[in-house]
């Protein structure tokens, strides 16, 4: 796994990854591999959106003083990832604010042939074109809800105790 360090010389200055960032990115890929192994999922291919979610709820519980949004884009004329041959795929990726530092955090981004995780500084993350983030807000929060089902049916016991049945 390789996190992309910003060399010096890139965009005329030498910036690290923020640790506890760059900690986050490792960890959230380490672990959704292992989720993926046990879904029998042998790639990241189409599964970015519940890797931001993975990304961005822990940037919220382990990182609180900084800011992260899910962002992405459709690959059809608004927003996406635009791959090294120049081709633009719908793609979602976290935006994290670190102090005035803005970064992309993209622990999926091998399924267009790039390193994962990848973090960037944003004025670098040339790739990464947001579209509509009303749509974008709109898709996570119905994945979100979706998530958040059942499931397995309830059922509720003669006391009234709610059961998996």
């Amino acid at each position: 796994m390789k996190v992309r360090q910003v060399e010096s010389g890139d965009q005329g200055t030498a910036r690290d990854v923020p640790p506890g960032l760059l900690d986050i990115a490792l960890d959230t890929r380490s672990l959704f591999e292992r989720l993926l192994a046990l879904s029998e999922i042998s790639s990241t291919a189409g599964t970015c959106l519940h890797a931001c979610i993975l990304v961005c709820s822990c940037i919220k519980a382990f990182l609180p003083q900084q800011q992260a949004l899910i962002r992405g884009g459709d690959g059809c004329g608004d927003g996406g990832f635009l791959d090294a041959n120049g081709v633009i795929h719908g793609h979602y990726w976290v935006e994290c604010n670190v102090g005035s530092d803005r970064w992309i955090v993209d622990i999926s981004a091998d399924q267009f042939g790039s390193e994962a995780p990848l973090v960037l500084p944003y004025a670098m993350a040339h790739q990464y074109i947001p579209g509509d983030q009303g749509v974008v807000d709109r898709h996570v929060r119905d994945e979100v809800q979706t998530m958040a089902q059942p499931s397995l049916p309830i059922a509720e016991d003669s006391n009234g105790a709610r059961i998996a049945s």
